[in-house]
């Protein structure tokens, strides 16, 4: 089973800076960052320190497991922004309109009407792709 890690970059009070990792308890994790010189272990909060100049280190001994970068807008971790999908459906036989406001007002081919171009991206992107994770939030209401 896959295991997220979280990460983020962190001044710490020795004003130097550091990687703050956490994830759900996983041996292989654990004994990976064991072996990066300089991390250290807080067995009280259950988090990992890795100084910041370790990042390659880190990211390729790590390598099996999604990182994900909680502060960087772009993150490293083989997210794909939903702009570089069309908004409108690539398959032959769907299609969409759009309003002067951009939502849509007709579609076709779909089971169930599209709500917005975010799905229609979402829709292109696990047609144009061999291999996709879709890891939207499902449910908040996004307009």
């Amino acid at each position: 089973m896959m295991s997220l890690i979280k990460a983020e970059k962190v001044r710490g009070k020795d004003n130097n800076f550091w990687i703050r990792v956490t994830y759900k308890k996983n041996p292989y994790i654990f004994n990976a960052l064991t072996t990066i010189q300089g991390a250290l272990y807080d067995y009280k909060r259950n988090v990992w320190a890795v100084p910041y100049y370790k990042r390659e280190e880190f990211e390729k001994k790590l390598g099996g497991f999604i990182i994900d970068w909680v502060d960087e807008p772009t993150p490293f971790n083989g997210g794909i922004p939903e702009t570089e999908f069309s908004k409108y459906p690539v398959v032959p036989g769907y299609s969409v309109t759009y309003g002067k406001d951009g939502k849509i007002i007709d579609w076709t081919g779909f089971k169930v009407p599209p709500y917005a171009d975010y799905q229609v991206r979402g829709f292109n992107a696990i047609v144009e792709r061999d291999f996709l994770i879709l890891a939207d939030d499902m449910g908040l209401g996004n307009n």
